[in-house]
């Protein structure tokens, strides 16, 4: 007699191929801010990189730690 039907080992190889193909989706999907062309353009022009949240981040943190050190300097030129 002749079944009709999935294997096990057939079913695991499918599912581990979708689960594969999602996680790379939703990896690339959730590390890529989601910034419109108008604001990019705007914090572009501001020195931060927004290639992932960790660099609109880094970038960030560099750019007031600038705007830091010149203030001081400022402030320390008048007194």
């Amino acid at each position: 007699m002749n079944k009709a039907g999935f294997t096990f080992i057939g079913i695991i190889l499918a599912l581990a191929i979708v689960l594969f193909l999602g996680y790379i989706v939703l990896n690339s999907y959730l590390n890529m801010p989601g910034i419109d062309k108008e604001t990019k353009k705007l914090i572009s022009e501001q020195g931060i990189d927004t290639t992932t949240y960790k660099t609109v981040i880094d970038t960030t943190k560099e750019t007031m730690q600038g705007v830091t050190r010149q203030r001081m300097q400022q402030l320390e030129a008048i007194d």
